[in-house]
């Protein structure tokens, strides 16, 4: 599987989720903040302020793929707060965050939302060769 098909299947994966926020005064979609989320964590950031500062940084072109969107006379991109961040993520439960997340395939292992490795979920052999 090609890297563009990969985040074209993540795109689409974390698309079918519903967005537990009030639709009043949401100025970010879900999904781009769980992809700044993703991305951010995946750089080392590990705390709501942390990604939060780590987005600016990400530059232009990078959080235009995030799904943010340029807005204003300058079109420029604005960023999700700490506060904005910390407030989807504790809306969003592990489980449904899990189930959207997992995609199966050969030859690959599946990592549970809290990074710890799923038991059964492979199908290593064992028996002598």
């Amino acid at each position: 599987m090609s890297l563009a098909s990969e985040r074209t299947l993540l795109l689409w994966r974390l698309a079918e989720g519903r967005d537990p926020r009030d639709p009043r005064g949401r100025c970010f979609s879900l999904v781009s903040l769980l992809l700044v989320t993703l991305c951010a964590t995946a750089a080392g950031f590990g705390s709501c302020r942390a990604m939060a500062q780590w987005a600016p940084a990400a530059g232009r072109v990078e959080l235009l793929r995030l799904g943010l969107r340029p807005c204003g006379p300058f079109q420029l991109v604005g960023t999700p707060s700490a506060d904005t961040l910390g407030r989807a993520l504790t809306l969003v439960r592990p489980a449904d965050l899990e189930v959207l997340l997992r995609v199966r395939g050969p030859g690959l292992l599946t990592v549970a939302v809290d990074g710890n490795v799923l038991r059964g979920s492979g199908s290593i052999d064992f028996s002598p060769s």
